[in-house]
Formats: C-alpha cells, structure tokens, sequence
C-alpha cells in the first residue's frame, strides 16, 4: 500500500511531481494501464507515492515523423 496517490493528465503535471518527489526525498511507483508484475516494483510502502499515468493518452506526429504516445 502506497502513502498517496497523485493522478496526472499532462507533461507539466508529470514534471512537477517528480520534482516534489525527489525533494522530499520520497520513493514513487509509476502506474499506467498495465500491471508491472516484477516483485517489489509495483509498490513503496507506506511512505512513498503512486504517479497514475493513465490520463496521458495523447497520440502526435512531429515534423521529423517522429510519433509521440502517452502512457496511458
């Protein structure tokens, strides 16, 4: 079980929550839409935070064809 869980919906969201992260020195799983079934990688404890990733579901092509794809 995780101490909390943020949900984010865009790149700015994912960035400044990685920066609360790491300065508060904190643990932090990432959750999408899959289940990550490597032991001990699917949760922190009770002090670390959950990042649910499953909003970004955003689909783009750049000028170089380059396709970006969301997480979630």
């Amino acid at each position: 079980m995780a101490g909390g869980l943020e949900e984010l919906y865009n790149a700015d969201g994912v960035a400044a929550f990685v920066e609360i992260v790491k300065k508060a020195g904190s643990k932090f799983t990432v959750r999408s839409s899959g289940y990550h079934s490597n032991s001990g990688h699917n949760s922190v404890g009770e002090s670390g935070v959950v990042m649910d990733v499953r909003n970004l579901k955003s689909m783009s092509v750049d000028d170089n064809g380059a396709m970006n794809v969301g997480a979630g």
